[in-house]
């Protein structure tokens, strides 16, 4: 998801607000509209109480809220992998599953935002860090086995990976 002008990434594409949003071909997209809360779910949500429920019927339940607090508070009793985009007049707000299984990435303007660093470097500038004791741990055996980031920095300058709420306003 990028405010920039870009090519097709291929995939499908949706907007959200200021944002081109870029999905492949294998992630599903579901969307929810209610009057001012429009929400877009990636990947899938799983309700324990009532496992017969579809994404559609899921994410529907969540847009009944119309205050971001309570649409988190309304997901939280959902587990699966996704990043759910929360989109209330001017304000966008970005969260993924409390577990973090869709990590969210997002440049330092926060103008793009990425399920995967490949992702947001389609339309970013990828620089490599320059600090020794980051590239030593990105290049160690064990950051290659694992993948493992440390806190909320990645293996690039550029962006971080995040995992808590995003939020702004009037973008």
């Amino acid at each position: 998801m990028t405010t920039k002008e870009v090519g097709f990434l291929g995939g499908t594409t949706a907007r959200v607000k200021a944002y081109n949003l870029f999905l492949g071909e294998d992630l599903n997209h579901t969307i929810s509209v209610n009057h001012n809360v429009e929400l877009h779910l990636l990947g899938v949500l799983h309700d324990w109480e009532n496992p017969h429920l579809s994404n559609q019927e899921n994410l529907d339940n969540i847009a009944q809220y119309d205050v971001v607090e309570d649409i988190l508070r309304a997901s939280d009793k959902y587990s699966g992998e996704f990043v759910i985009i929360v989109a209330i007049n001017d304000d966008l707000s970005i969260f993924n599953d409390c577990c973090g299984q869709m990590e969210i990435y997002y440049d330092e303007a926060f103008g793009s935002f990425g399920t995967q660093p490949g992702l947001v470097g389609e339309v970013v500038d990828l620089i490599e860090h320059t600090d020794v004791s980051a590239i030593e741990f990105y290049r160690s055996q064990v950051f290659i086995d694992k993948c493992l980031f440390v806190g909320e920095s990645t293996h690039k300058r550029t962006f971080f990976t995040f995992y808590q709420i995003i939020y702004w306003t009037s973008i």
